[in-house]
């Protein structure tokens, strides 16, 4: 199985136990490790996705309910309503606020995250074609207008299960990886973000972001410059 068809086969479903997915990580210890990784972070995700609802809630709410329905008093009734759809909402916010919801503060967190986690597995011996990589970008308004280095890798991805594009570019030293996300991730916006090793940056472009992460040693310090001037954007 050639790498491409399987990290397809593993983005889509980390717990792919067909023979096929088995007999490839048997036979390729970076396809087992690339499956394990992604394992990982999806059950973090989904771990990070579960928020826990107060214990006796539901009884405490049937059982205000029929108090008031007793009275007869539909304006009571209305402001236990109110109380508990105040008490979701707060529960909303918190799981937000202390990353109940995702165990990223931000989208840069989160792609700095992703970033790390598929550098190793984001293969650098395929060559898209120009119209290859507009027919991915067409879905998000854009369209290569001028001539950019070779993209070695663009899949889809995904950003707080809201579908994504992932690109590689081949720069002179370092790859350079680029996420174009929409803007309903749920996570919050991050113009600049980085760790030891890279930095990141965000642009907007339509409904959706941007993302370009380089290593700090790149020497080319106008990626996002060159990529906004040889991308053309429309909305779809």
């Amino acid at each position: 199985m050639d790498d491409l068809t399987f990290r397809k086969r593993i983005y889509a479903n980390p717990d792919d136990n067909a023979q096929d997915i088995v007999d490839a990580c048997q036979n390729d210890k970076n396809k087992a490790k690339f499956k394990s990784d992604m394992k990982t972070f999806d059950s973090k995700l989904k771990q990070a996705l579960t928020v826990s609802t107060p214990d006796n809630l539901a009884e405490k709410i049937l059982l205000s309910q029929s108090i008031e329905t007793q009275k007869g008093s539909i304006k009571s009734t209305k402001f236990h309503l109110a109380i508990a759809a105040s008490v979701a909402v707060l529960v909303g916010v918190i799981s937000v606020k202390f990353g109940l919801t995702y165990n990223f503060d931000n989208v840069g967190e989160y792609a700095i995250a992703h970033h790390n986690a598929d550098i190793k597995h984001a293969s650098d011996n395929y060559t898209y074609s120009l119209a290859q990589i507009n027919s991915k970008l067409a879905a998000y308004g854009g369209e290569i207008i001028d001539a950019l280095p070779n993209i070695s890798f663009a899949n889809t991805c995904y950003f707080g299960r809201v579908k994504s594009l992932h690109m590689v570019f081949q720069g002179e030293k370092f790859p350079v990886t680029v996420f174009l996300i929409p803007n309903e991730t749920g996570l919050a916006q991050s113009t600049n973000f980085s760790d030891q090793d890279y930095n990141g940056e965000t642009i907007n472009v339509n409904n959706n972001q941007l993302l370009i992460i380089t290593h700090k040693d790149d020497p080319n310090k106008d990626w996002s410059k060159q990529l906004t001037q040889s991308i053309k954007w429309k909305n779809v």
